[in-house]
């Protein structure tokens, strides 16, 4: 009598249930998930703070310079480059631009679906601005600017910091 054996891995579920090795990764990764939404979500299982209504990174994860190019608010828009400074103070962003202005950052409390993270000013535009991190985990950021009547042109910025020598249109900032 020849018998053919079976491999391991037929003899771990019976034959009628052989679908369930596929549903099994998947409840897994489910229960996974629902586990740590009620510990605090996917933000602080990667060491973000938590602000009181929002979610993110801590305000001096932000800190330090950056070079801001983009366009000014208004239909006009000027072409814009400057040097700025944040840095972290009573859980807020504070902003010292070379030519902007100064003003301030703090996480968006809207629960509106698409709206920014960062709200806040730079001289005399309002802020509405969304971030992301690079490979070396540096913040990037982008923001729309406008004045307080609502420019129907809004101003588009692009924030990164930089690690290098200030370039000569910035050479007059401290």
């Amino acid at each position: 009598m020849h018998t053919t054996a079976r491999p391991p891995s037929a003899r771990l579920l019976p034959a009628p249930l052989p679908g369930l090795a596929l549903l099994l990764p998947a409840a897994l990764v489910l229960a996974a998930v629902v586990l740590g939404s009620l510990r605090g979500g996917p933000a602080q299982a990667m060491g973000q703070a938590q602000t009181p209504d929002k979610e993110g990174p801590p305000p001096g994860y932000f800190a330090g310079t950056y070079e801001v190019i983009g366009r000014a608010p208004g239909a006009a828009g000027e072409p814009l480059s400057d040097w700025l400074q944040i840095s972290a103070r009573d859980g807020q962003m504070v902003l010292y631009a070379c030519r902007a202005g100064n003003g301030g950052l703090t996480f968006n409390t809207s629960t509106r679906e698409g709206a920014a993270p960062l709200v806040g000013s730079l001289g005399d535009w309002m802020l509405r601005c969304h971030y992301t991190n690079d490979s070396n985990n540096y913040p990037r950021l982008t923001c729309y600017a406008v004045h307080a009547e609502m420019d129907a042109v809004p101003g588009l910025l692009a924030l990164w910091p930089v690690g290098w020598q200030k370039p000569a249109h910035a050479a007059d900032c401290e």
